[in-house]
């Protein structure tokens, strides 16, 4: 054998084997939907298994039912929750997004979202706060609109002035 057939035997060798080792790796980040996904069974319940990914400050979830067949998954980011088209499309899945607990047997839970079952079916609760877009609602606190302080250099009203601008009159 000569060396530019040793040459092309090596760089197959080579092509192939970063083929078998990124094949496995994109099988691995392609987890989602499928029954055993090569995550970590992170679920709180015994009769599930639950599976998380990370992608681009996106949490992805997954529950599997004891013989590993998929029943939901979810995307949560920003105190959004999207159901993915993951399970059976008659699986019920109600997204709720308020403070009291949810009512149901645990089946997954982190800082973004909880997921429980009950008789009618699973219950995703978002437990981030949604990012405030309106900086009017942004600015209130308890029901009370925060005003920033004026800055010192601000002209001051006295009693004998009178004023009919509000956001003049508030300096």
């Amino acid at each position: 054998m000569n060396n530019r057939s040793r040459t092309y035997i090596w760089l197959v060798a080579l092509a192939l084997s970063a083929f078998v080792g990124a094949s496995a790796n994109a099988q691995d980040a392609r987890g989602l939907g499928t029954s055993w996904p090569s995550a970590a069974d992170v679920s709180r319940s015994a009769g599930f298994h639950a599976y998380r990914w990370i992608r681009n400050g996106v949490s992805y979830v997954q529950v599997n039912d004891a013989a590993g067949v998929p029943q939901l998954a979810i995307a949560a980011a920003g105190g959004t929750v999207i159901v993915l088209p993951v399970g059976a499309p008659t699986t019920q899945v109600k997204v709720i997004q308020s403070t009291p607990a949810v009512s149901g047997a645990p089946i997954y839970s982190d800082e973004r979202v909880s997921i429980n079952q009950d008789a009618s079916g699973f219950t995703v609760q978002s437990l981030e706060a949604e990012p405030c877009t309106d900086p009017v609602e942004c600015a209130k606190v308890n029901n009370a609109v925060v005003v920033p302080a004026p800055p010192s250099s601000a002209r001051t009203m006295t009693a004998q002035d009178t004023c009919s601008d509000p956001v003049e009159c508030a300096k």
